[in-house]
Formats: C-alpha cells, structure tokens, sequence
C-alpha cells in the first residue's frame, strides 16, 4: 500500500509541475498585446492567496488537485486558455 501512495505522490508532482509550467506560460500570453490578453486569466488556484504554514499541510490535502485548477472571469475567458492549451500540447509533440 506504501508503494502506492508513494508511486500516487510521485505523478501528481510530474503533473503539478507541469501543470505549473503551463500556468506559466499563460500567465506570459495573458500580458497586454499577448494571445491571452482579453481572456481574464488569473493564475492556478493555489497560486492565488497564501496559506499560514500550520495549515498547509491540511489544505493541501484537503484541495488536493483543485489547487491546480485555473481561474478566468469568464467562460469565453476559458475558452481561450483551453485553445491555448491545445495549440502548446501540439507543438510541444510537433518538437518531439
């Protein structure tokens, strides 16, 4: 069972940290002039307050993947984070 959890821990770090290399890269496209000006995005969800230190370990778990969830004022807004998406997962596997 140990292993489980352990291998469980392990990939959802791979896909925090590459949840937050994509955050990254929107939060740069969501600059004035950039594909996701208008698009209302604000960030990761986990990225938005601050959490006291002797909690974190229990919102943490508690929220788990939610925290990396994104977060745009409006559902066009989503949209266009979404379509943003798809394009970078295409050419990251156009690069492969």
């Amino acid at each position: 069972m140990k292993l489980e959890e352990a291998r469980a821990g392990v990939a959802e770090s791979k896909s925090n940290a590459a949840g937050e290399g994509m955050a990254a890269k929107m939060k740069a496209a969501a600059v004035p002039g950039g594909p996701l000006a208008g698009a209302g995005f604000h960030g990761r969800l986990g990225d938005l307050g601050s959490i006291d230190s002797q909690y974190d370990v229990a919102v943490s778990t508690a929220g788990g993947g939610a925290l990396g969830n994104l977060v745009v004022d409006t559902l066009e807004g989503s949209r266009l984070c979404l379509e943003f998406i798809k394009v970078c997962v295409v050419a990251r596997r156009e690069h492969r």
